[in-house]
Formats: C-alpha cells, sequence, structure tokens
C-alpha cells in the first residue's frame, strides 16, 4: 500500500485557537477524529482526519475558515524554530529556501517550489488531496494565505501578492476584505502567488550541475515528476542546464527525458493503486495530472492496461502487470 498523506497536527494549532476565540467547541470533533493527545510534540495525523475534521465544522462550508485563521496565525503557532530561523533570513529567496528545507516536519505531501515564467517570478505550491474534496479548498486557503503570511513577515505588512491562482473552485462564500486587490483564478493545475523580483534575476540556487549521472537525474526526477508541468524545459532550469545540454546528458547515459519522467509517473501510480481507499482519480492528481482522462490514457501507453484493470488484477492475483 502506498505510504499515507500525513500533516503534523501543529497544521492545526492556529485553527484550534481561532475556534476558541469564536466560541465554537472542537474538541468532541477532535476525539470525534481520534486525533492524539493535543499537549504533545511532533503529533502527526492523516490528512484524511484533518479533512473529517473541517467536514464536521459547519463553519467550513459556508465561511472562509482557512484564511481567516491563516490571517491571524503567528508563525510561531506553526513552528517556534522556524519562526526564529526566518528573523535571520536576509532576503525572500533565503527565507523560501528555509521554508523549502523544513517543509518536510509540516506534511508528506504539499510540495512548494519557486519558478520562473511568463516573465516573473511564482511560488508555486500543490498538495496532493484532490480539490473538489470537501474540506480540500480549506486546506488550501490556509495554505495560500499562509504563504502570503511567510512572505510578508520578510516583505513587510504593506506587501500583498498582485495575482495568485487556486487549484480549488471560486468559493461560494465571500472572501475576507484583505484580498480584495488580488487577482485571483482558480480551477488551475497548481496554486501559485506572484512574487515581487526581477524577471530576470536568477535568486534561487540550482542544483549544481556538473555532470549529473543517471541515478541523480532519476532521483530528481522521482522527486518533481508529480508536478503538472513537470517537462523538459522546467527540468532544465531546475538543474541550471540549457535544454540542449540537458538532452546530451540523457544522450550520454542512454535515456531520454520522457523516459525518466514516465518511469517516475508509473512507478508512484502502481504504488498508489495498491491503496483501495484511493479513486482513480485521487490518483490522477497526486501523478502530476488535472485530467484523470489523460492519466488513463498515459497508464494504457505504459501497461497496456486501465487503472481499473490494473488495479483489478492486483486484486485477483492475475499475472501480466508491469
Amino acid at each position: 500500500m502506498s505510504a499515507p498523506l500525513l500533516s503534523n497536527l501543529v497544521n492545526l494549532y492556529a485553527f484550534f485557537t481561532y475556534l476558541d476565540e469564536q466560541g465554537i467547541p472542537w474538541r468532541p470533533l477532535a476525539q470525534q477524529c481520534h486525533f492524539p493527545d493535543l499537549a504533545g510534540e511532533d503529533r502527526w495525523i492523516t490528512t484524511r482526519q484533518a479533512l473529517h475534521f473541517l467536514q464536521l465544522l459547519p463553519q467550513a462550508r459556508s465561511h472562509p475558515l482557512g484564511i481567516e485563521v491563516a490571517l491571524r496565525m503567528q508563525l510561531e503557532q506553526l513552528s517556534p524554530s522556524l519562526a526564529g530561523e526566518l528573523r535571520a533570513c536576509r532576503d525572500l529567496p533565503a527565507a523560501i529556501a528555509l521554508l523549502m528545507g523544513r517543509l518536510s516536519t509540516l506534511s508528506n505531501h504539499v510540495q512548494i517550489w519557486p519558478e520562473r515564467r511568463e516573465g516573473e517570478w511564482l511560488l508555486c505550491h500543490r498538495g496532493e488531496i484532490r480539490p473538489g474534496i470537501a474540506g480540500s479548498d480549506q486546506i488550501e486557503w490556509f495554505r495560500a494565505v499562509a504563504l502570503i503570511q511567510f512572505c510578508r513577515a520578510i516583505l513587510g505588512p504593506a506587501w500583498w501578492p498582485a495575482r495568485m491562482t487556486m487549484s480549488s473552485a471560486r468559493p461560494a462564500y465571500p472572501l475576507p476584505p484583505a484580498l480584495a486587490g488580488i487577482a485571483i483564478d482558480y480551477g488551475h493545475a497548481e496554486a501559485t502567488l506572484t512574487l515581487p523580483l526581477a524577471p530576470q534575476a536568477h535568486p534561487f540556487p540550482a542544483p549544481p550541475p556538473s555532470q549529473p549521472r543517471l541515478a541523480a537525474l532519476t532521483g530528481l526526477a522521482d522527486s518533481y515528476a508529480t508536478h503538472p508541468h513537470f517537462d523538459l524545459p522546467w527540468f532544465a532550469a531546475l538543474l541550471g542546464l540549457s535544454v540542449r545540454t540537458l538532452q546530451r546528458l540523457l544522450a550520454q547515459e542512454g535515456t531520454r527525458f520522457r523516459t525518466l519522467r514516465d518511469t517516475a509517473r508509473y512507478r508512484r501510480a502502481r504504488a498508489l493503486l495498491t491503496d483501495p481507499l484511493l479513486t482513480v482519480d485521487d490518483i490522477a492528481w497526486q501523478c502530476g495530472y488535472s485530467d484523470t482522462a489523460n492519466f488513463n490514457r498515459a497508464f494504457r501507453a505504459w501497461s497496456g492496461l486501465t487503472a481499473a484493470r490494473y488495479r483489478q488484477r492486483l486484486k485477483t492475483g492475475e499475472s501480466g502487470t508491469n
């Protein structure tokens, strides 16, 4: 079975504080979701538990709960050590690099990365919870606004991003006035927010480009293949190489970019298909596809079977899966 999606319980501490301030009884709901001892340190829950908790809150269905919580949150609530290290950061790229390095202490399924696209720098983020699942919008909004607050800790309280994109759909509830000046677009493959960095700047260090070997390239492909925009130019930029140089290095190793990408995605898909709790739509999203039909076409090309048929063969123990 694939590894479960996990979140550190500290991600919900700001929600608990907000609910206390609003006089909303949340502890019985936490018990119903089988949360661990809230007083302990480094407590982890499955993302399904976090979703269930939000689904039980009526406010999460009709109120911008995730946004309000993130706007009120102090970074110390999330991680006192991260807050202390952030104060020592000299600039925004250093702060983002710090956050990326510490992300695994908060979640095992959220990806954050800077990317230059169409002449501007973006801070991109994506979780492995498929949009449309009840409560997923609140989690994405909390993450998006928490990232804005993180950047404002460096850039100052007057800064807000000019534009944002969200994976989730436009919410039925009104957004708080604090976000009124941001142009927001919905239904994207990942969420983004614009960064105030010069388009031609190279503020984020790339991995060392000197003679990467196949094992290193394969490891990077395994890490990044589920990004929805994982293509040859994107991968070359990550490595600090030109597209032509990367193609030449891959040819020297006897492979191609498409082979690296598809092998990594196929490996990921096969592992996820062993989890009976995941739908094919969930698996497509976690493999980097916002369109399940495209995932199904790719999976058939990789295995000769549809994802559903492959899963059925796993259940019955039939041979022929590879």
